[in-house]
């Protein structure tokens, strides 16, 4: 579930696809989490921060790891 118009910022309001989390910009210290038992379809471009720092990668929820197939 998800919708790209979302503003991504908790489980209620999460994205839906690949596309926004790959065309959005994040900086040092943002931390992306994945819904675990989810499916993204597409690459997953990985990143650091604009600035001094990194990102971290996540999951959320309950279940199996997300997959992402690229």
């Amino acid at each position: 579930s998800g919708d790209d118009s979302n503003d991504g910022t908790s489980p209620s309001m999460a994205w839906k696809t690949m596309d926004k989390l790959n065309n959005t910009q994040f900086y040092a210290g943002d931390i992306i989490r994945l819904e675990r038992n989810g499916i993204w379809r597409g690459r997953l471009k990985t990143r650091s921060g604009t600035k001094a720092g990194h990102i971290t990668y996540t999951s959320y929820g309950r279940g199996d790891k997300p997959l992402i197939l690229g």
